[in-house]
């Protein structure tokens, strides 16, 4: 192998990097640690010196901290320092269940810690590591400013105590210029987290332009996102004024995931509707620009299901997923009035919800499509819950069929990524 030229070489330790590699779905690469394949790239850092020169940076693309490696978290950090090549060839880092057990750390490691973080910006006291508390928020600090390309940051099943980070750094002098996507969840706490605990990572990546949301529960300031086009909120409770200041705070977005279906997580407060988000997301201009949009309001309780009137008003939305949302003309209108609820340039639907209720909108998309109001319709998915009749449905298929548009009963696309 090390005969061949290195170009070729490198692709095929490429093909062992989840991160040069398009992976089945790129929603939740962050989530994958990657074992087998950073097996792979090791062994072949072993092999020879050529080899390791080529296989070793990507091994370091994708930084995977588990609950199982955290001891992990300073050697790893002594590697970045001591090697700053490697630092500069780390694109993902991903962080769950951080080291919160006391580290003992010889000295000499500890002094070039602590001198690294004072040169990046981060000022840290001599005596930090006896810190146990703050001891995993210094460790996460240093780490984010060690990596300068980094494109993914994702922080997972972590206290949202330890989530203020880099509040002490000049964004003025240091900045994460490369950084693209930020995950954030916290599913250690029943009472979700406010979006602003982390104001000052999103001061230091002003490139940033995905960020994904798991158990979010309120935003209680306007946030430093005005380039971010794709925003998800998944397992998420946020009051109708928070949502409205999230929006407010950025750019006009390409993508909006909206999973309204945990359980009550907020103070009280209500929580923001189907229909008032559309509403909301045409009176910030959000949808002139969107083309994806994911809105999933499933409930245990016995409360009506959320509907929506018309996404007439998005010219450019492609793609639509809706779980137990209703579709449905407002009252005062006539089912067969050639006024659309849909826009034109939709090209795929999906839908989840309860047979019935699938068999009302199905209907309505069809009389949509049968009037030339949806020629850009191409495929249209549903799910039902496991033992919901479905033979209302079989018909509807025949006639989606009949117009030429696809017609499944599994979803299968991504709406995001």
């Amino acid at each position: 192998m090390e005969n061949l030229p290195t170009e070729i070489i490198r692709e095929v330790c490429g093909s062992f990097c989840l991160h040069c590699t398009e992976p089945p779905d790129p929603r939740f690469l962050f989530m994958h640690p990657g074992v087998r394949e950073r097996q792979a790239l090791a062994k072949l850092c072993l092999t020879s010196s050529k080899l390791r020169a080529i296989a070793q940076p990507l091994l370091y693309h994708r930084i995977f901290i588990s609950e199982r490696q955290k001891s992990l978290s300073i050697p790893l950090l002594n590697t970045l320092i001591s090697r700053p090549d490697l630092a500069q060839a780390v694109r993902h880092l991903t962080i769950t269940d951080m080291c919160t057990e006391r580290n003992i750390i010889d000295d000499a490691v500890l002094s070039r810690l602590t001198l690294a973080a004072r040169q990046r910006g981060l000022p840290l006291s001599d005596d930090w590591i006896e810190d146990h508390d703050l001891q995993p928020h210094s460790l996460m600090q240093q780490l984010l400013l060690q990596v300068p390309h980094v494109e993914l940051v994702a922080f997972l099943s972590l206290s949202y105590q330890i989530w203020d980070l880099l509040g002490s750094v000049d964004s003025a002098t240091r900045s994460l210029p490369t950084l693209r996507k930020v995950v954030l969840d916290c599913y250690d706490t029943e009472m979700g987290y406010d979006l602003s605990i982390v104001t000052s990572l999103f001061s230091l990546a002003p490139n940033l332009n995905k960020l994904s949301l798991f158990q979010c529960c309120s935003v209680s300031n306007t946030l430093s996102l005005r380039n971010v086009t794709c925003l998800a909120l998944e397992a998420s409770w946020i009051s109708a004024d928070d949502m409205s200041r999230l929006l407010s705070s950025c750019g006009k977005l390409d993508t909006f995931v909206y999973d309204g279906s945990a359980d009550m997580i907020s103070d009280g407060a209500p929580r923001v509707s189907a229909n008032g988000l559309v509403r909301m997301l045409e009176e910030q201009g959000h949808s002139r620009t969107l083309r994806r949009l994911s809105l999933n309001f499933f409930t245990t309780s016995s409360e009506a299901r959320e509907d929506v009137n018309s996404l007439a008003g998005f010219p450019q939305l492609h793609e639509l997923s809706l779980e137990y949302v209703l579709l449905r003309w407002p009252q005062a209108t006539p089912t067969n009035a050639q006024a659309g609820i849909l826009p034109a340039s939709v090209e795929g639907i999906n839908l989840h919800g309860l047979a019935e209720e699938l068999n009302d909108i199905l209907e309505l998309v069809v009389a949509q499509a049968s009037n030339g109001l949806c020629p850009g319709l191409k495929r249209i998915a549903f799910n039902i819950p496991s033992g919901d009749n479905d033979a209302t449905l079989g018909n509807l298929r025949r006639r989606f069929q009949d117009l030429g548009i696809s017609c499944l009963s599994r979803r299968n696309w991504p709406v995001y990524s």
